[in-house]
């Protein structure tokens, strides 16, 4: 009882810092987020773009919701919407980035309901009605003419050092019986992040 009300404590300290620091995200803002999840994460910071010398590895977007702003995000139990306190928490706020992309293209945003609770894209396929977190953006910011905003790339899962199959991938794929997607279209954060018309900011504050 005691460590569930300390938590409790936690929590509304933390909200009310963020609130206190007067947060400057809008609707359609990305948070670009480095996270260290151990060896897989570690396998994507080695075949993705890094960002001014930093991999980030994971991207949320920022959608406003009838309780305030919450994080839009593809993770392992598929799309869903986080609060901003758990998701800045989970890596600490120096280990995010700020993106925006212009307003021309921010306009599908407000249709983010419609990809809530779909399944975790496994599988890194686009058009197969799953999403990892970058092919979720790559979905959300059109224009009105359902132009994309970022652009897609052949993916590679080999390791640039060596230029084989990095092995982390090559047991990924096995266990879930498919062909390691090599050279099909798809993103990163990274590749995201090098857009050369995202605006990126390294605070949440200013």
């Amino acid at each position: 009882m005691r460590f569930n009300i300390y938590l409790l404590t936690i929590e509304l300290i933390f909200s009310a810092y963020l609130s206190a620091q007067k947060l400057k995200i809008k609707q359609g803002d990305l948070l670009f987020q480095y996270i260290d999840c151990g060896a897989l994460c570690d396998a994507i910071n080695r075949v993705t773009p890094s960002f001014q010398g930093r991999h980030f590895n994971h991207v949320g977007i920022v959608v406003k919701t009838d309780s305030g702003y919450k994080i839009l995000e593809a993770v392992s139990k598929g799309v869903c919407l986080t609060p901003l306190e758990d998701f800045i928490e989970r890596s600490g706020k120096e280990n995010i980035l700020r993106g925006r992309v212009p307003r021309k293209y921010r306009h599908h945003v407000s249709n983010f309901l419609h990809y809530l609770k779909k399944p975790y894209d496994t599988i890194f396929l686009l058009n197969n009605e799953a999403y990892y977190c970058s092919e979720l953006a790559y979905e959300l910011f059109r224009d009105r003419k359902g132009k994309h905003f970022f652009h897609i790339y052949p993916m590679t899962f080999k390791d640039p050092l060596t230029q084989t199959t990095d092995s982390v991938w090559i047991q990924y794929f096995k266990k879930m019986n498919v062909a390691i997607p090599e050279g099909e279209p798809g993103l990163s954060p990274g590749s995201m992040l090098n857009e050369k018309k995202i605006k990126i900011k390294k605070s949440l504050f200013f």
